[in-house]
C-alpha cells in the first residue's frame, strides 16, 4: 500500500492522528453549513424487539444543533420524566441533524402521545419493548453528508471519494469529536489526573485560552492563568459552568484536588478516557507507520475480537488499568504501546484514580472498519456521500481521507 505524503494538520497530531491512508490530493469543501448536511440516523440492535406492549416505551429522538445531554433532558420534559430514567445507547453530534432512539419506562407516562416537539428536538413514539435502549444496544449508524466545494473541484472530489471506496476500510481512530474541536484538550486535563497532577488539570480545565473559542471565554480564561480567579468568576460565559464550580471552590480556600471532586463524576471519567484514547490513537499511528500499513492484515500482538459486525476481527489494546494481563511486551503492538507509555511517564497502574473514585479500564479496540454500503454523487458545486459505520466509529475518520484539510476550516 503506498503512503500519503500529504501531512496532517497540527490537530490532528495533538490527538495522535499522525498519517492517512488514501493518496489523493486535499481538497478545499465545506461541511455542515446546514444541519440537513449532516444526516445520523441509528440501527437499533435486533435484541430491542419493537411492538405493541412492553416494560418500556420506544421514542426515536431527532434533534438539530444540541447535543444528547441537552437533547434527553428537553426530551424528559416534554414527557415529564425525570431524565435519569431516559435511556439512549450513544452520544450524536451536536452540529447535524440526528435521529436516535430513548426508552422510558412505559409505567411513567400517562397515555404517551405518538409526537411531541420543542423548538430543535423532537420525539416520536415508534413501539414498546422489554428491554431498554442503552449502550451496547445499537446495530450502527447511518451517515448521509454533504460536501460544498469549488467549481473547479468535482474532478478531485471524484478521485477522492473513489479512493476512500477503494480503500473499503477506515482506521479505528477516535475521531476529533471525542477530544473537543473547538478546544482538543480532554485527553491533556486526562493525562495529569492520571499522573495526579491536580493543579494543571485544573488550569487546563478552566485556564489556557484557545484561539476558536469566544473572545469573552478567553478573556475570562487569560484572568484565571494570571491568578485574577474573581474576575475569571465574573467573566466566564454561561456556558462554562464547571469552569466556574472550579474557580468558586479555588476562593473559598480548597485545594486543586479538592475543587476536581467537585465535577461530575461522569465528567472525570471522560476526561481519563479521552486520555485513553489519545494513546489509541498513537498506537494505532505507529502500527500503520511503523509496522504494516494494511488495516486488513493482523500483526504480532493485535488480539482477535469476537465477531462484530462492520469491524475488522483484530484489535489494539486501549490502555488502562489491566493493560498488563493481555499485552505482552515482546510484540510489535507491544512494542508500541509500553513504549508510548514510558515516554507518557504513566502506568497500567496509574489509571486507577481513588483519589477521585475514577477508573479507566484497559479494553480493546478494532483497528478498523468496514464502511458498508458506501455510495457518492458529485455535482459541480455540491457532492453527497453515504455509508454505515459500526457503533463507536466515527464520521470524521472517513471524512479526513477525502478532504485531507483543517478539521476546524472544513468543519467535520
Amino acid at each position: 500500500m503506498t503512503r500519503c505524503t500529504v501531512e496532517p494538520p497540527d490537530l490532528e497530531k495533538s490527538i495522535g492522528i499522525l498519517v492517512y491512508l488514501t493518496c489523493s490530493p486535499p481538497i478545499r469543501a465545506k461541511l455542515r453549513e446546514r444541519f440537513e448536511d449532516f444526516i445520523v440516523e441509528e440501527i437499533l440492535h435486533p435484541e430491542v424487539v419493537l411492538g405493541e406492549r412492553g416494560r418500556y416505551a420506544i421514542f426515536v429522538l431527532e434533534k438539530r444543533g444540541v447535543d444528547t445531554f441537552e437533547a434527553v433532558r428537553i426530551a424528559a420534559r416534554l414527557l415529564r420524566v425525570d431524565w435519569r430514567t431516559v435511556g439512549y445507547a450513544g452520544m450524536k453530534d451536536r452540529n447535524a441533524l440526528t435521529r436516535q432512539y430513548i426508552s422510558v419506562p412505559a409505567g411513567l407516562l400517562d397515555g404517551p402521545p405518538a409526537s411531541l416537539s420543542s423548538g430543535r428536538v423532537s420525539l416520536r413514539l415508534v413501539g414498546y419493548s422489554d428491554k431498554p435502549v442503552k449502550r451496547g444496544l445499537l446495530a450502527g449508524n447511518q451517515f448521509k453528508i454533504v460536501l460544498r466545494h469549488r467549481s473547479e473541484e468535482p474532478e478531485k472530489v471524484r478521485g477522492a471519494l473513489y479512493a476512500l471506496g477503494e480503500l473499503g476500510v477506515i482506521p479505528g481512530f477516535y475521531g476529533h469529536q471525542r477530544f473537543g474541536t473547538r478546544r482538543p484538550n480532554t485527553h491533556i486535563v486526562g493525562h495529569y489526573l492520571v499522573r495526579r497532577e491536580w493543579d494543571k488539570a485544573v488550569a487546563e480545565i478552566a485556564g489556557h485560552p484557545y484561539p476558536f473559542e469566544s473572545p469573552e471565554a478567553q478573556e475570562a480564561r487569560r484572568a484565571f492563568d494570571e491568578g485574577r480567579l474573581e474576575e475569571a468568576l465574573a467573566m466566564y460565559p454561561r456556558a462554562l459552568k464547571y469552569e466556574r464550580i472550579l474557580t468558586r471552590r479555588l476562593l473559598g480556600g480548597a485545594s486543586p484536588l479538592e475543587a476536581l471532586r467537585s465535577l461530575p463524576r461522569s465528567l472525570l471519567e471522560l476526561y481519563v478516557s479521552a486520555y485513553q484514547s489519545y494513546l489509541f490513537n498513537m498506537a494505532l499511528s505507529r502500527r500503520i507507520l511503523e509496522v504494516e500499513r494494511d488495516l486488513k492484515r493482523p500483526v504480532d500482538g493485535e488480539v482477535l475480537l469476537p465477531i462484530r459486525p462492520g469491524c475488522c476481527p483484530h484489535g489494539i489494546p486501549v490502555p488502562g488499568a489491566g493493560l498488563d494481563s493481555f499485552l505482552p511486551r515482546k510484540t510489535s503492538i507491544g512494542e508500541i504501546v509500553w513504549s508510548l507509555l514510558e515516554e507518557e511517564g504513566v502506568s497500567p497502574a496509574d489509571f486507577r484514580i481513588p483519589e477521585l473514585k475514577v477508573r479507566g479500564k484497559a479494553h480493546l479496540r478494532p483497528v478498523c472498519c468496514v464502511l458498508e454500503g458506501y455510495r457518492f454523487r458529485v455535482g459541480d458545486e455540491e457532492s453527497w456521500i453515504s455509508f454505515k459505520l459500526a457503533p463507536g466509529m466515527y464520521a470524521s475518520v472517513a471524512l479526513r481521507e477525502v478532504v485531507k484539510g483543517d478539521p476546524l476550516e472544513a468543519n467535520y
